[in-house]
């Protein structure tokens, strides 16, 4: 039995697939039949091409685009007036003098959804950088967010950018360079194209001011004078590696004498003066005062290791105070979650840097405010994160409160910071300022303003750094025991006394022809100059590409859709034949 079932079941299965053939032989033949018939059939071949073109249309293979998103046009332009409508200039740009930089960009919509509908994500960006190599203007366009019907290809944007060298962060002779750039959200693609200008008759790396302090003290008493016992007001410091007294202190009243802090902050005092009843006191000192405007790191790799040798007089920048509470634990969870992700310390920096900037917001009102300005100012650094709101003080505050958790010494200081300094132009100010230096290994203190990560390590021709503190602290001078704020005097009794300072600054700097009419007033800049224009010739060709595709497409894969409808058809037949056969 068992060799006959080996014998037999080969023979059963030959006449099986023999049979099997001769019914697949008949069934294509009828199939063939049913394709001519469907081939001729007007109607049906139509509809079948119609819901082909239909499913195809926009499927990715048929609308393959041979280019991506793409920037094609970077220009330096003296004006724009819209699209393709622009003046060109040459790149070399006078300080003060306002150009443009106009991009022009071929964006492709990305294909989203089983339908292929197409949706287009993206933003022009512009990036310059000084002679220094410091970012010193950013900006970016508003968001580009359209969606497209099916079929829609390229289309064209421009955007231009008003610029001004006054609103650089410093103002440095030599060349710029910028980045022109486009992020595709949509496609995942980020490009820029670099270009270059030169600014001149600006300052060929320092920048000299005429400094006036004003000081005006009244007496409030209209019938008795006003005996004031100290009178002592903080001098301007030579700093080696960026600020020099060239002349001055000079002072309209002779000082009795100089005192000095444990911060190193020097005082001219005045002290045993009368003020007459509802009289006055004017003290004015004068300086020359040279920023040499620079780049103070060497070294951009300082490894965490050179924290462990640092000079005792940076080490006492570490201990927290009564306004830097750097010992908190919330302070020291967030610097040692940040410093798990830096491999160097000046990572670390621009991380706890980055992180203050975005974290407090401003207290704009505070500036029109005088009581809401000196509430902000007694906040500590610890009050400030629980708010999140602050003004200059408080921002660097909190940096310097990170920047000590994590081990780096850091400090605040006060000084006056000029926002308009073209040659010739005197800026004036009642309001100081506050900003932080850190200690670096190998590069010794270096500022940077905590509102601008970017300026790590520069020096900034706007700021004139008058002392060194955590802002508020005691000092005991020449018979004065007590609490002083910086830049500020202090005297037995405040009583009756209205205290009033006003800071001037004067840049001085050789140039030929008439400064009111050489430099330009610019406003706050307002990026709004970007437009679509679509360009029906190039979505044209997309169109009519597209229409090619398609129809060489269908040419491929048209026949296996057909053959498929002509075999559900013929089964279908044959199966009501069979139904229908008794």
């Amino acid at each position: 039995m068992g060799e006959e079932s080996e014998f037999t079941l080969p023979t059963a299965i030959s006449a099986a697939i023999v049979g099997n053939f001769l019914e697949i032989e008949a069934q294509l033949t009828s199939l063939s039949a049913v394709l001519v018939r469907l081939l001729f059939d007007q109607r049906k071949l139509c509809l079948t091409l119609t819901i082909l073109l239909l499913a195809f249309w926009d499927v990715p293979i048929i609308h393959a685009q041979s280019q991506t998103s793409r920037i094609t046009k970077v220009l330096i332009c003296s004006r724009v007036n819209g699209y393709g409508q622009y003046v060109q200039r040459s790149s070399i740009i006078n300080l003060g003098e306002t150009f443009y930089i106009y991009m022009e960009a071929n964006i492709v919509g990305t294909v989203l959804g089983a339908m292929g509908e197409r949706h287009l994500d993206a933003e022009f960006t512009l990036n310059i950088t000084d002679p220094l190599g410091m970012a010193t203007f950013s900006v970016s366009s508003t968001p580009i967010t359209q969606y497209f019907g099916l079929g829609t290809g390229e289309s064209i944007w421009a955007w231009w950018v008003p610029v001004n060298s006054s609103q650089f962060v410093n103002y440095i002779n030599g060349n710029y360079q910028f980045q022109a750039g486009l992020l595709d959200f949509a496609a995942n693609i980020n490009t820029s194209t670099p270009g270059n200008f030169t600014l001149q008759e600006a300052f060929p790396g320092s920048v000299v001011f005429n400094v006036n302090d004003n000081v005006v003290l009244t007496n409030g008493r209209p019938s008795s004078s006003y005996p004031l016992q100290f009178l002592q007001v903080v001098e301007i410091p030579n700093i080696s590696s960026y600020q020099t007294v060239l002349d001055g202190p000079r002072a309209n009243i002779q000082p009795q004498g100089i005192a000095e802090d444990d911060y190193g902050n020097k005082y001219m005092l005045f002290n045993n003066m009368t003020i007459a009843p509802g009289a006055n006191i004017t003290l004015d000192v004068t300086y020359t005062v040279r920023i040499k405007l620079t780049n103070l790191i060497g070294n951009r790799t300082v490894q965490f290791s050179t924290l462990q040798d640092l000079p005792s007089e940076a080490r006492k920048y570490l201990q927290p105070t009564q306004y830097i509470e750097s010992d908190n634990p919330v302070f020291k969870g967030i610097a040692n979650k940040l410093r798990e992700k830096s491999t160097n310390v000046l990572q670390l920096i621009n991380y706890l840097d980055n992180f203050t900037a975005n974290y407090i917001t401003y207290d704009n009102a505070a500036l029109n405010d005088t009581n809401r300005l000196t509430q902000d100012s007694e906040d500590s650094a610890l009050a400030t994160y629980t708010k999140g709101t602050g003004v200059c003080t408080n921002y660097s505050r909190l940096l310097v409160a990170l920047l000590r958790a994590a081990g780096i010494p850091a400090r605040t200081v006060a000084g006056w910071a000029v926002e308009n300094w073209l040659p010739g132009i005197t800026y004036t100010d009642t309001i100081e300022h506050v900003w932080v230096e850190l200690y670096l290994p190998g590069s010794g203190w270096v500022p940077v303003e905590p509102q601008n990560p970017a300026t790590l390590g520069y020096t900034l021709g706007s700021y004139t750094l008058f002392d060194f503190s955590d802002s508020e602290r005691n000092v005991n001078i020449e018979g004065y025991n007590g609490t002083i704020l910086p830049l500020d005097y202090w005297s037995t009794s405040n009583a009756n006394l209205t205290y009033n300072e006003t800071f001037s600054h004067v840049a001085t700097f050789s140039y030929s022809g008439n400064p009111s009419s050489k430099y330009e007033t610019v406003s706050a800049m307002t990026v709004t100059n970007s437009e679509v224009i679509t360009s029906e010739l190039l979505n044209s060709t997309a169109r009519s590409t597209s229409m090619l595709t398609v129809a060489l497409s269908f040419l491929v894969l048209a026949t296996p859709f057909i053959a498929l409808i002509g075999v559900i058809v013929f089964f279908m037949r044959r199966r009501k034949r069979s139904s229908a056969t008794p």
